[in-house]
C-alpha cells in the first residue's frame, strides 16, 4: 500500500530490518546520502561514510542523528561492533537472550578490550569469575 505518496516495499519472507538494510547498502551504488529512520538498534551497525540513522528515542520528537563518530560516541566502538554488543547484552526487538549477567557497561568493556565476541569467547578466563560463570 501506498500512502501519502510514499512508496512501501515487503518481501514476504524476510523482515523489515532486512529489506532496509539489503536497500540501504545496494543504494550506495547510486546515492550519496541515505538516511535509515527507525528504532531498531541492530540497524545502526550500517551506519559507514553514506548511511547516517535517524534513531526515535522516547516520543517522534526525540529523534538523534548518528554517523560513524556519534555510534563511538554512545558505545565505545564503531558500527561494525553493533552485532557482538547486540548479542552480549541482547535485543529484545529481535528476540535476542543476550549473555546472563552481561549488560551494557560490561559489554562495551569486552568489546573494548578484546575486539569481538569470537575474541572475548576465546579469552573467557581472561575475565572476571562472574562473566566466566555465565
Amino acid at each position: 500500500m501506498n500512502a501519502l505518496g510514499i512508496k512501501t516495499i515487503a518481501e514476504e519472507g524476510y523482515e523489515a530490518d532486512d529489506v532496509i538494510a539489503t536497500l540501504s547498502l545496494k543504494g550506495q551504488e547510486n546515492f550519496n546520502q541515505i538516511y535509515i529512520l527507525s528504532s531498531d538498534k541492530d540497524l545502526m551497525q550500517l551506519v559507514n561514510d553514506k548511511i547516517k540513522m535517524l534513531r526515535i528515542g522516547r516520543g517522534i520528537t526525540d529523534i538523534r542523528e548518528y554517523d560513524i563518530k556519534k555510534v563511538y560516541e554512545k558505545y565505545g566502538f564503531g558500527p561494525e561492533k553493533i552485532q557482538d554488543f547486540l548479542a552480549l547484552t541482547g535485543d529484545a526487538v529481535d528476540n535476542i537472550p543476550g549473555v546472563k549477567g552481561i549488560g551494557e557497561k560490561t559489554a562495551t568493556k569486552l568489546i573494548k578490550e578484546f575486539g569481538s565476541l569470537e575474541e572475548i569467547y576465546k579469552n573467557v578466563r581472561n575475565t572476571t569469575k562472574s562473566i566466566q560463570k555465565n
